[in-house]
């Protein structure tokens, strides 16, 4: 698949959020893919006969929401389900996903750093406002 460079501007927060990710450019592709999942717009990422079971390859770099929207399986229990498959199986169930995967935690540990610095923007302004308040106060007095 090939690559377009774009270019984002970014507020002195999301920059420090966007610096704290270990691959930004590839968290941005997983939200937009996240976002196109839920307006009902995704694709598989694989081809059809590369599915196992109908399912894309969760572990491939770029995860498939139509097949895996609410994360990745462990590898162990792809493997497993992938070798049921080849071994004929019938009615085997899709693996079920890590609670740990790699998508949640960004998605949570972004999630989380956007409610501080909302946070910590509130209680500046509430300490800024005092003081002004104070400053005024003592003016008048």
């Amino acid at each position: 698949m090939a690559s377009i460079i774009t270019t984002i501007s970014l507020t002195p927060e999301t920059k420090a959020i966007a610096s704290q990710l270990p691959n930004f450019s590839g968290w941005i592709q997983g939200q937009l893919l996240l976002e196109a999942s839920s307006w009902g717009q995704t694709s598989h990422t694989q081809p059809e006969e590369y599915r196992k079971g109908g399912l894309c390859n969760p572990l491939h770099k770029t995860l498939c929401l139509e097949c895996w929207p609410q994360g990745r399986p462990l590898k162990v229990d792809w493997f497993g389900y992938c070798k049921k498959i080849e071994l004929g199986y019938e009615g085997v169930a899709k693996p079920p996903i890590d609670p740990n995967s790699k998508i949640d935690k960004i998605h949570l540990t972004a999630t989380k750093q956007i409610a501080e610095n909302e946070s910590q923007k509130t209680s500046l302004n509430i300490t800024r406002n005092a003081g002004i308040l104070k400053r005024v106060w003592h003016f008048l007095w």
